[in-house]
């Protein structure tokens, strides 16, 4: 009997699995070489092109750029107090873009549309465990196009 594979996850799907499920090839799909100029456009062309918006983009950068500068990377700090208002690995990965000599308004916005990248990755993989590759593809081009998420991964707060 041959063994199905469930979008090349590793795992056997049960027969009634395929039934329910559609399953991907282990070579990689046409969609994803669309998908991945698209997401280049959509979540890193010319992210730094605008400066820091609000009053918090500005606020959080500067936490990271003092992290990253004096080093104090357990309490962030913002005008000498301490500052907990996101949690610790936003404030370490915008001074690791500080660190890498990245533009003030680059550094606090490419960990942010990175790890929303990372995340439909991630979003992907869990959907297309539990409903196949097609339901997967879908719900992550939706959630991946849609406006609050697009604009949220480009911001660095």
């Amino acid at each position: 009997m041959r063994e199905i594979f469930s979008c090349g996850l590793g795992r056997p799907a049960s027969p009634a699995d395929a039934i329910i499920k559609d399953t991907c090839p282990r070579k990689i799909p046409p969609l994803l070489w669309a998908a991945l100029p698209l997401a280049y456009v959509l979540y890193f062309h010319d992210l730094g092109g605008v400066g820091l918006l609000g009053k918090d983009e500005p606020r959080y950068a500067s936490v990271a750029r003092g992290n990253g500068t004096v080093g104090r990377l357990v309490t962030p700090r913002l005008w000498g107090q301490p500052w907990f208002e996101k949690p610790a690995l936003t404030y370490w990965m915008g001074a690791t873009g500080f660190r890498l000599g990245l533009s003030p308004d680059l550094a606090p916005r490419l960990p942010v549309a990175l790890m929303a990248v990372a995340f439909l990755a991630f979003y992907w993989w869990i959907l297309a465990r539990e409903f196949g590759c097609r339901a997967a593809w879908m719900a992550t081009l939706i959630l991946g196009t849609s406006g609050m998420w697009l604009g949220y991964s480009q911001v660095g707060a």
